[in-house]
């Protein structure tokens, strides 16, 4: 049975009741106003055995927005070696263009369609998934359409692939004269939408994204979303009812669909995707894609989160592609794969043995990477009052001039090492030694003798030996070495001696305090 409106105002509208048929099925052809079909009962007889192929009971050779369609209780019997579809539906018009429900056995139904209920195995051994093919409704318990409940939540959400697409409002590329306000009201309560105003008198784009894609590839996939509302008083995003985000192929072809909003408008906040894949890239251009949405003259949009992913060929199958399509939620940019992460401005809260909530949040200047110890118990937090309830350990602390009681701790400890040589300095002996338990630096050495040497023909030197030597000559009665750097090693005895006696003194130099200055290595 042809039903052609080719070339012609339309088939208006036909009901088809009870029909038996063998080895073919109906064909309609919409006309320039579309058309209507209603078929209520229908088998298609093939031939037992291993008779033909046969082709689908009902074949509808495309669909719009002026094509209803509805379908039950069609059967397939006997389709051939290769099998046959119950309902064929050819092009990328509107599910809801077509109504399957109710006892729909043989093969598939293939094409966008709403579908109450098919033949299970016919589900089960298709070649296509049906989201990939444009259907929504009850697929062996399965529910396929978009529901925007879990989205709006908000929860955190995990990065699957890095989103390329600007979630910042002042980062987006608005198109001639078109304005972007940020600081906007969101729908998950903080005020990071943003808001496009078009001045002129026709259909502008605001684009989230505008990347150059250099290693773009045939079986590439682009996905992407972004929650948007009009505030328009006609309820409308742009001059006339559209799907009104997109993805603009440069140097690309690209093949798949578009979901827009449920109704244009009205005020609430929609979930608007698209998934395409790449059929052709062209050779003597950079490719790249354009992520935005439409500003219509006196139809300002909101925008809030878009999400734009580049899935390389390979990375995924076609159906897992729009398993990640259909589900996908906003997760922030800027971020790497198999991070889980809330969007910017929310703040974090957990709850607790207690009636109240821990609330996380950060004024970064930039992302950080912040790594818990490898600690059980109480793990104490950086910059708040601590009452240590356990013995600390710390392991070679990295401290920036520290102070205690307002005494800054620039420089390792210093300490001092005294001795004291009575009498006349006139015969060699070693006044005092001392070990250190760990390496020093001699930083300085002073003597003071309470009498003084006069008419020496050499003066008395006094020596600090150990890991190295130090010879200080005390003609007068105060000598300073003044600044040294003498290291020590620990374990090494360090002495002090009266080296060098003075010589041809008229009066020798006695009682001799020495002081030895030193610091840890």
């Amino acid at each position: 049975m042809l039903i052609d409106g080719a070339g012609n105002a339309g088939n208006f509208l036909v009901f088809v009741t009870n029909l038996n048929t063998i080895l073919g099925g109906i064909k309609f052809i919409p006309g320039v106003n579309g058309g209507s079909l209603t078929v209520d009962g229908m088998t298609e007889e093939g031939q037992t055995g291993t008779g033909p192929d046969i082709p689908p009971a009902i074949y509808v050779t495309y669909t719009n927005n002026f094509t209803t369609f509805h379908f039950s209780n069609i059967t397939v019997a006997d389709p051939g070696p290769s099998g046959a579809d119950v309902i064929m539906i050819g092009g990328s018009g509107p599910a809801g263009a077509v109504l399957a429900d109710g006892n729909l056995m043989g093969g598939p139904i293939t094409g966008p369609a709403t579908v109450m209920g098919e033949y299970p195995n016919a589900v089960a051994n298709s070649p296509e998934t049906p989201a990939q093919m444009g259907q929504v409704g009850f697929f062996n318990g399965y529910v396929e359409g978009q529901t925007d409940a879990a989205r709006r939540n908000f929860s955190p959400t995990s990065v699957r692939f890095p989103n390329i697409a600007a979630q910042v409002p002042s980062q987006w590329t608005p198109q001639r004269d078109v304005s972007v306000t940020s600081g906007v009201l969101a729908p998950d309560g903080t005020t990071g939408a943003g808001r496009a105003v078009n001045a002129s008198t026709g259909v502008e784009n605001v684009y989230f994204a505008l990347p150059n894609i250099p290693d773009a590839a045939v079986g590439d996939y682009f996905i992407g979303g972004v929650w948007l509302r009009s505030l328009a008083s006609n309820g409308g995003y742009a001059s006339s009812p559209t799907t009104d985000v997109f993805l603009s192929p440069g140097y690309l072809s690209l093949s798949g669909n578009t979901q827009g909003a449920v109704s244009e408008g009205l005020g609430q906040w929609s979930w608007q995707w698209f998934i395409y894949k790449v059929t052709s890239v062209s050779q003597s251009q950079q490719p790249f894609v354009g992520f935005g949405a439409i500003v219509g003259h006196g139809n300002p949009i909101e925008a809030y989160a878009p999400v734009l992913m580049h899935l390389p060929n390979g990375t995924v199958s076609d159906s897992e592609a729009y398993e990640i399509a259909t589900n996908l939620s906003s997760y922030p940019d800027g971020l790497a794969s198999g991070t889980v992460a809330t969007l910017r401005g929310q703040q974090f809260a957990f709850g607790g043995t207690g009636n109240f909530f821990g609330i996380l949040t950060q004024s970064n200047t930039a992302n950080r990477t912040y790594t818990f110890p490898d600690a059980s118990g109480t793990v104490a937090l950086t910059n708040i009052a601590q009452s240590w309830s356990a013995s600390q350990t710390l392991d070679s602390p990295i401290l920036d001039d520290p102070t205690i009681d307002g005494q800054k701790l620039d420089n390792p400890p210093v300490a001092t090492f005294s001795a004291f040589l009575p009498g006349p300095l006139s015969g060699s002996y070693t006044g005092a030694t001392f070990t250190p338990d760990y390496g020093i630096v001699v930083t300085r050495v002073e003597v003071t003798v309470k009498t003084a040497s006069q008419n020496c023909s050499s003066s008395a030197i006094i020596s600090v030996n150990g890991t190295s030597n130090y010879d200080l000559p005390i003609p007068l009665a105060t000598t300073d070495s003044g600044p040294l750097s003498i290291q020590m090693n620990a374990g090494t005895p360090v002495q002090l001696a009266l080296s060098t006696p003075a010589q041809g003194c008229t009066v020798p130099p006695q009682d001799a305090n020495i002081i030895i200055h030193y610091r840890m290595q």
